[in-house]
């Protein structure tokens, strides 16, 4: 009898050992899959200091996500965010989407610099558009997810190449709320799809709301730029798309 206790004692920790791992495991490949997303997304390096899953609960935390800026600008994150809080139905874990029912952040630093003719946010927007433009969008699994909140916002903005400012120019948001983030996608958003539109969706928020609090001249000169690449990267897409049309069709022409 008390062998008999003595092995179930040795199985149960055996099974609370390898629980423990598994745990682990997932937890280790989630943030590895989140951090490899966001940097091919981006262009630039996107890491997390922890991630956090409950398997049966579905509850997802995530802390200090950053996103580094590109190379050449003074400061050396382009966002950092606080808490994620997320919440997910964990039988959709095994599926190849997963749903998520809650997806809130509390705190969120977003860096815009300008650096004479240039600005990091251009940058990263350029890296996104020749991002969207690939068809392979990385890998890992499919994420629905419809509301997204985003309190505590702050944006700081660095005009020192431009209009000789020396102390950032701060601009505090309440929070920003995106609807049906994935909703043109019936099947889900790659989780690199996921950091790009999110990240797109919050820089637009933070121009548009810091409009007379910003010099308007930067701003504009912000949005043109942007517009500009888009537009530049549309025509790269084009004419590789009629070149490939020539080469695949009979006789070597477009009809």
């Amino acid at each position: 009898m008390k062998k008999l206790a003595k092995a179930l004692v040795v199985l149960v920790l055996i099974l609370v050992i390898l629980v423990a791992v598994g745990l682990f495991a997932v937890d280790a490949l989630a943030k590895a899959g989140l951090e490899t997303g966001g940097s091919y997304a981006l262009g630039v390096e996107t890491t997390v200091e922890g991630l956090d899953l409950g398997l049966t609960s579905g509850d997802l935390a995530i802390e200090g996500l950053r996103i580094a800026n590109p190379e050449g600008f003074s400061q050396p994150l382009l966002l950092e965010a606080g808490k994620f809080e997320l919440a997910l139905k964990p039988r959709t874990l095994l599926s190849k989407t997963i749903e998520m029912t809650k997806f809130e952040l509390d705190g969120l630093d977003v860096h815009i610099e300008q650096r004479a003719m240039d600005n990091n946010v251009a940058k990263i927007m350029e890296n996104l558009e020749k991002f969207e433009s690939r068809e392979d969008k990385g890998p890992g699994k499919k994420v629905q997810v419809g509301r997204i909140m985003i309190r505590n916002v702050r944006a700081h903005f660095y005009l020192l190449g431009a209009l000789g400012q020396n102390e950032p120019i701060t601009v505090r948001i309440p929070q920003i709320e995106l609807e049906d983030v994935a909703s043109d996608e019936a099947g889900g958003l790659m989780v690199a799809e996921l950091v790009g539109k999110l990240v797109k969706a919050v820089i637009e928020s933070v121009l548009t709301q810091s409009e007379g609090i910003v010099p308007d001249s930067f701003l504009k000169d912000l949005d043109a730029n942007i517009s500009g690449l888009k537009e530049s990267v549309e025509k790269e897409v084009k004419g590789l798309m009629d070149r490939l049309g020539d080469q695949l069709l009979p006789g070597g022409k477009s009809p």
